[in-house]
């Protein structure tokens, strides 16, 4: 499968930081990817379009996400972390398989992996983490820049 990682940072990002396959460490690439390379520049558009926090979390003005509050979002992971959980049965908890689901749920909201550089810190985040950060860090209007995407695959 393939996925995006998404440059964003609380400062605005000129073109030449970035990101490409060099910004990351090796160490963290291979924790979850065969590979990484930078997209197409007629694919970043779409890209940023399949951020899959804008209209629930951040509204899209240009080259910006303006926070909206996380709120609904966290209803819809915990509503779909509790799916998955729901699953298990006692005989289910042996087999690893099954527990593995729930971890993945915990750690991927909604099924697809995609992950978040921030401007701070060039270490890919799981996109739990990210909105564990906008959760405790932002509030209801703060911006966050957009900057490069990468394609990984898994």
């Amino acid at each position: 499968m393939y996925y995006y990682i998404y440059q964003l940072s609380t400062s605005p990002i000129d073109a030449s930081d970035f990101i490409d396959e060099g910004s990351l460490l090796y160490e963290d690439i291979e924790s979850f990817s065969d590979y990484v390379s930078k997209i197409d520049d007629n694919k970043y558009e779409q890209a940023y379009k399949d951020f899959p926090f804008i209209g629930t979390m951040f509204k899209r003005d240009d080259d910006k996400l303006i926070y909206q509050g996380c709120d609904k979002i966290f209803r819809q992971w915990y509503e779909y972390v509790s799916k998955e959980a729901d699953k298990l049965s006692e005989e289910g908890l042996k087999s690893s398989s099954n527990t593995w689901r729930v971890k993945k749920a915990l750690e991927v909201p909604f099924t697809e992996d995609r992950f978040v550089v921030s401007g701070w810190d060039e270490c890919p985040e799981p996109s739990s983490d990210f909105l564990q950060y906008c959760a405790y860090s932002l509030k209801k209007g703060d911006v966050l820049y957009l900057g490069g995407v990468l394609n990984y695959h898994c």
